[in-house]
C-alpha cells in the first residue's frame, strides 16, 4: 500500500515538472545520456554503436541494458584489455571486438600504458595532471606498438553506411579519433556522438572542450549537455563527458 502511494505521488511530481520543460534525472541518467538518447530517436533502437577506447567493456554493458539488440563495435588497442573485452563479450553475438585504436592516421603508433589501464593513451601524461589526480594511476608502466586506423577508413573497409552512437574515450586522443573521421563524419552518418572532454591538462597535446565543439559545431552538431562530471569541492570541472546530436 505504501510502496504504491509512493509511485502515485512520484508519477504525480513528475508529471507537474514535465509541465515546466524540466527534467528529474536518475542517477544513471546524470551519468549516461538515457534519457536523451531516448528522445532523440524516439523510443527505437539504436542500430549501430562504435565504442571507442572500450577498455573492458564498461560501456558495452551498459548499451546492452538498454539497448540488447544494437550492434556494437568495441576498439581496444590495449591487448590486455583487449583479451578482457573479449572474454566479457564472448557471450554477445552482436558485439564486435577490435584490437585497434582509431585516430587521424592508418598506421602503428606507440600506445603508452599507464599503471592503471585506464589511463592508457597515445599522448604523453603530462607533469600538472598529478595536482588533479594523486597517485601512481598515470604513471607510465610500458609501451606498445599498436595499429590504429581512420574512423572513415573502416567504416568502408566494414560496409558501414552510418552510426547511430559514437562514443569516444581515448584519454585526450579524441579530437584525433574525430578528424579521422574526414568528411565521411557529419550529422547524416553519425547520428549521435558522447565523448570524454578535459578542462585541465592531464596528457600533452590533447584537445581543448573548446575544440571539440568548434569542431562538431563547424560540422552541424549541436550541443546537449555533460554528464558523469569530476571535480573536487570548491574547484573548477577537471573532466566529463559530452553529448552532441546531429
Amino acid at each position: 500500500m505504501i510502496q504504491q502511494l509512493q509511485k502515485q505521488v512520484k508519477h504525480v511530481i513528475r508529471q507537474q515538472i514535465d509541465r515546466t520543460g524540466y527534467q528529474i534525472l536518475s542517477k544513471k541518467e546524470q551519468l549516461f545520456p538515457w534519457s536523451e538518447l531516448r528522445a532523440f530517436f524516439q523510443e527505437k533502437s539504436l542500430h549501430t554503436v562504435f565504442d571507442v577506447g572500450a577498455n573492458v567493456g564498461q560501456t558495452v554493458r551498459k548499451i546492452v541494458e538498454y539497448y540488447p539488440k544494437a550492434n556494437i563495435y568495441s576498439f581496444e588497442p590495449d591487448p590486455k584489455s583487449y583479451q578482457k573485452l573479449q572474454e566479457r563479450t564472448a557471450h554477445l553475438s552482436n558485439v564486435r571486438v577490435y584490437n585497434i585504436g582509431l585516430g587521424e592516421h592508418n598506421e602503428n603508433k606507440e600506445l603508452l600504458l599507464t599503471n592503471t589501464p585506464t589511463g592508457n593513451s597515445f599522448l604523453a601524461v603530462a607533469e600538472e595532471a598529478f595536482e588533479y589526480s594523486p597517485g601512481d594511476w598515470l604513471k607510465l608502466k610500458d609501451k606498445k606498438e599498436v595499429s590504429v586506423c581512420r574512423l572513415d577508413t573502416f567504416c568502408q573497409d566494414n560496409n558501414i553506411s552510418s552510426i547511430d552512437l559514437l562514443k569516444i574515450d581515448t584519454q585526450g586522443y579524441e579530437l584525433k579519433v574525430l578528424k579521422g573521421g574526414g568528411d565521411w563524419l557529419s550529422p547524416k552518418t553519425v547520428k549521435t556522438i558522447y565523448l570524454e572532454v578535459n578542462f585541465v591538462t592531464y596528457y600533452q597535446g590533447q584537445a581543448s572542450f573548446l575544440d571539440i565543439f568548434s569542431t562538431l559545431l563547424d560540422k552541424g552538431y549541436k550541443f546537449v549537455d555533460f554528464y558523469d562530471k569530476h571535480r573536487k569541492a570548491g574547484s573548477n570541472m577537471y573532466w566529463c563527458n559530452a553529448l552532441f546530436i546531429g
